[in-house]
C-alpha cells in the first residue's frame, strides 16, 4: 500500500514537472510576444511623431501661401481699380472749323 501510494506521488510529480515545463516554454513565448509588442509600440509612436511634425510643417506653409495669396490678391485690385480712379483723365476734343463755302 505505501508503495502504491509513492509511485502516485511520483507519478504526479512527473506530472507536475511535464505541466511546469510546458507553461514556461508558454511564458517564455507570451514574454517574446509581450517584447516584440513593446518594440513596435515604441516605433509606432517615433513614426506619429515624425507625421505629426511634417503635418504641422505642412499647415504651416498652406497658412503662409493662402496669407500671401491674399495680399497678392488685395494689391492687384487696389492698383486695378483705386489707382485708376485717382488718375486725371482729360479728354480734348476736336475744334470743328467753321463752315467755309469753297471758294473757286
Amino acid at each position: 500500500m505505501l508503495a502504491s501510494v509513492m509511485k502516485d506521488i511520483n507519478a504526479l510529480t512527473h506530472d507536475i514537472k511535464d505541466q511546469t515545463r510546458l507553461q514556461g516554454t508558454k511564458i517564455d513565448v507570451i514574454d517574446e510576444d509581450l517584447g516584440s509588442a513593446t518594440e513596435n509600440v515604441e516605433q509606432a509612436n517615433v513614426e506619429l511623431q515624425e507625421k505629426m511634425t511634417r503635418e504641422r510643417t505642412g499647415n504651416k506653409i498652406l497658412i503662409w501661401c493662402v496669407v500671401v495669396a491674399i495680399f497678392v490678391v488685395f494689391f492687384l485690385i487696389f492698383f486695378g481699380f483705386v489707382h485708376k480712379k485717382s488718375t486725371n483723365i482729360i479728354i480734348v476734343e476736336p475744334q470743328k472749323e467753321p463752315d467755309v463755302p469753297p471758294s473757286f
